[in-house]
């Protein structure tokens, strides 16, 4: 499809930090063109940009000037090679100005066929995409992608190494706040690398406010990929009067694909009365001046909040497992 030319689009790719003109990990005659993790295809004959997962947590974005727009036009096949150590499940991308998920029909799969060749027709072997809109989404490795691995697809518009950029991804996980006191607290995780980082507690001090007690505390916070999880989790709390329950957990993740948040509860009560089913988002139990939210949520443009109880009155606020994840995409 003939179209006009437009300025580059800044295209940012989720994972690490951008280390310049190198390419960590891939051999000196690829990095001199002719990228093999793709093949030819329609008038690329390999891949137009190469994103390469280093080992030292850092991603390589490097263009091949020899390689024009495989339709012709202005759409451009990326490869992407991981060399990082850990299987990837998805990397995040957007733009600032241009359209690279405005998926017009002209994709690779009009060209080559592959095994990936999905709805789109962008797809490459074990790729798939999820779009949040023309400009935000995410390209998934369905089956992962593994240390060594690598794989391609395709994006919209003609881009270049100097377009893409790195966005920032940020998690962070408490699994038991009484006031200031805090246990199996990550801290926040946020960079343009791949991070982990996991904290626990074996369960709150005598002096806990309102007989609170608490046992296998522990949080993990986790971005990679352009995206960002935590997990938070708590084997028993209770509050006498108040709640008894067993194994409390929640989850919150974010990428440029978008947010999603939830919370779990083995058993017990809030109340006096069984805690049973699936808990809704924001389910509010009054207790005479204490209110006790489970499974709260709070939604941000950038990503999600999630406490599976927050307990407060006179006096009070307890937060039993909290995750937070964040992408600035």
């Amino acid at each position: 499809m003939q179209k006009s030319i437009r300025s580059l689009a800044r295209l940012s790719v989720g994972l690490l930090a951008l280390t310049g003109a190198s390419l960590v990990g891939v051999p000196a005659a690829q990095a001199a063109g002719g990228f093999t993790q793709c093949p030819s295809i329609g008038a690329s004959p390999s891949c137009g940009i190469l994103l390469t997962f280093n080992a030292d947590g850092s991603v390589s974005i490097i263009g091949d000037p020899a390689v024009g727009p495989y339709d012709g036009i202005e759409d451009t096949l990326v490869g992407v090679q991981n060399n990082s150590g850990v299987t990837l499940s998805k990397v995040s991308l957007s733009s600032d100005s241009e359209p690279i998920f405005g998926f017009d029909g002209d994709g690779i799969c009009e060209y080559t066929p592959n095994s990936g060749c999905a709805a789109t027709g962008y797809e490459g072997p074990n790729t798939a995409f999820v779009v949040q809109d023309d400009y935000h989404g995410d390209v998934l490795f369905p089956a992962g992608l593994p240390t060594g691995g690598s794989t391609y697809f395709a994006l919209e518009e003609r881009l270049s190494a100097a377009d893409i950029v790195i966005p920032i991804a940020t998690a962070s996980g408490t699994a038991l706040q009484v006031a200031s006191y805090k246990a199996g607290s990550t801290g926040t995780v946020s960079g343009t690398g791949s991070q982990s980082k996991t904290a626990s507690a074996a369960g709150t001090p005598a002096s806990a406010p309102q007989g609170l007690a608490a046992r296998g505390v522990t949080s993990t916070a986790t971005i990679a990929g352009g995206s960002a999880q935590t997990d938070s989790s708590v084997g028993t709390v209770s509050i006498p009067g108040v709640l008894s329950l067993t194994g409390v957990g929640s989850t919150a993740s974010a990428s440029c694909g978008g947010s999603t948040g939830s919370s779990s509860f083995g058993s017990g009560t809030v109340a006096g009365r069984k805690l049973t089913g699936p808990v809704v988002p924001n389910r509010r139990i009054p207790i005479g001046p204490i209110v006790v939210v489970l499974n709260e949520q709070i939604v941000t443009a950038d990503g999600i909040s999630v406490s599976a109880v927050h307990v407060t009155g006179p006096g009070l606020n307890i937060v039993v497992a909290q995750s937070a994840a964040s992408v600035d995409c």
